[in-house]
Parts: C-alpha cells; sequence; structure tokens
C-alpha cells in the first residue's frame, strides 16, 4: 500500500479493527470482561455506592465533631456562668 496521495485516505475498515483490538486490550489489562458488559456496569455500581456511602460517613462525622464542639462550649459557658452567679 502507497502511503501518497488519495489510496492513504480511503476508508478501507482496518482502523475500526486496530482501534477495537486496543480498545480490547487495554480494557483487559484493567481487569475488564469486555464480553460480559453487565458485570462491568455491576462493578460501576458497586463502586459508586461505596463512594457515596463514604461521602455519607464523611458528612455525619463531621457533623458529629461540630455537635461535640458546640456542646462542650455551651457546657463551658454554663458552667462558668453558674459558678459566677452563685458567688
Amino acid at each position: 500500500m502507497n502511503w501518497d496521495g488519495k489510496e492513504r485516505r480511503k476508508p478501507n475498515g482496518e482502523h475500526q479493527l486496530v482501534a477495537e483490538a486496543a480498545v480490547v486490550k487495554v480494557l483487559g489489562r484493567y481487569g475488564v470482561d469486555v464480553e460480559n458488559p453487565m458485570e462491568m456496569q455491576k462493578d460501576h455500581a458497586w463502586t459508586r455506592k461505596r463512594r457515596m456511602a463514604g461521602e455519607q460517613v464523611e458528612r455525619v462525622a463531621k457533623k458529629t465533631a461540630v455537635g461535640v464542639v458546640v456542646t462542650g462550649a455551651l457546657t463551658a459557658s454554663w458552667l462558668l456562668l453558674k459558678d459566677h452567679i452563685l458567688k
């Protein structure tokens, strides 16, 4: 095949085969079964579920930490005020 001129620009389908083979090879290296796309979708759904659960744990932990700090500050304020009034 000569790569000069019009012949180079003729689509012959070979590029599609090369691209498909490359995609299958790369996905295979990542452990993806290209013959069973439903399993890959299930894996993605599982990963998303775990990520969202982790984000929820983080939100709850932050709210709890803020609650503990606010409660501690209010308790300290109350004890100081109580000691000041009872003196």
